[in-house]
C-alpha cells in the first residue's frame, strides 16, 4: 500500500516565534530557489502569509531528508506550465492558513492537500457566488467541497484555481477532466478540515504533528543540507 507523510503545524501562540530565526530561514531558502511568495518585497515578514510560506518550505525539505534522500531538497525543484513548483523524486504539496500549516509527501502517489477552518462557510448565503459554485461541484455547499476541490486542482500537475468549477465529487472520489483522484479526510485538531487527494485509492497516511521550536532551531542541518 502506497504511503503518504503528512505533517502539520499548529501554532496557538505565533507571537512565540523568535523573528531571527525566521528571518534566517528565510534567507536560507532564498539561497536556494527562487520562488515568488518569499521574494515578494510587498509582503512583510512578520505577515501571515509570509511566515506560513517560509515554514512551510522548511517542513517540506525536512520532511525529504526524512524520507532518507540523500540531495538536497531544492536542487531538484521544477515548474510545471502553471507554476506548481514540483519534484523529480516525490510527490508533495503544501497548504496553509491562519495559524495551520500542512505538508503532504509522498515517493508512488500524486498528492495534493488543503485546509481550512470549520467554519469558514457557515455563513454563506445561498445566493453567494461561491455557494452555487460548491453545489455545482458536489451538491453540497460546505466546507469539506471547497478544500477537498483545492486538494484535487493541487493533485493535479497543470491545473490552477481557474478550474474549480471542473471538478467533481462524489462519495470521496474526484474527477478532473479525465484524470480521477480520490479524496481523503485528515484528522487535524478540532476547528480544522483538512483534505488529501490522490490519484490511487488505497493508502497509508502516516500523519504527526512538527514542533515550530524545532524546525526554527538553529542551526537546522537536517531541513538544509549543502
Amino acid at each position: 500500500m502506497a504511503k503518504v507523510l503528512v505533517r502539520y503545524i499548529f501554532l496557538e501562540d505565533a507571537t512565540n516565534i523568535d523573528p531571527s530565526r525566521l528571518m534566517r530561514h528565510a534567507a536560507r531558502l532564498q539561497e536556494r530557489f527562487d520562488y515568488s511568495e518569499l521574494n515578494n518585497k510587498n509582503v512583510p515578514l512578520a505577515g501571515t502569509a509570509q511566515r506560513n510560506t517560509i515554514m512551510a518550505w522548511s517542513l517540506a525539505a525536512e520532511m525529504y531528508q526524512g524520507l532518507g534522500m540523500t540531495t538536497d531538497f531544492f536542487t531538484g525543484l521544477h515548474s510545471s506550465v502553471t507554476g506548481k513548483p514540483l519534484h523529480p523524486d516525490v510527490s508533495f504539496s503544501i497548504a496553509h492558513t491562519r495559524n495551520m500549516i500542512v505538508v503532504a509527501m509522498s515517493r508512488s502517489v500524486t498528492v495534493g492537500i488543503d485546509v481550512e477552518t470549520t467554519y469558514a462557510f457557515e455563513q454563506l448565503p445561498p445566493q453567494a457566488d461561491i455557494h452555487q459554485m460548491l453545489v455545482q461541484i458536489s451538491g453540497t455547499a460546505d466546507v469539506t467541497t471547497w478544500v477537498a476541490a483545492e486538494a484535487v486542482l493541487k493533485a493535479s500537475e497543470n491545473a490552477s484555481v481557474d478550474n474549480i468549477c471542473d471538478v467533481s465529487l462524489t462519495n470521496g472520489q474526484a474527477r478532473l477532466g479525465k484524470k480521477r483522484f480520490w479524496c481523503h479526510a485528515v484528522s487535524l485538531p478540532l476547528g480544522w478540515c483538512c483534505q488529501l487527494a490522490t490519484n490511487e485509492q488505497e493508502i497509508s497516511v502516516m500523519l504527526s504533528e512538527a514542533s515550530a521550536a524545532t524546525l526554527l532551531a538553529a542551526p537546522n542541518e537536517l531541513a538544509f543540507t549543502s
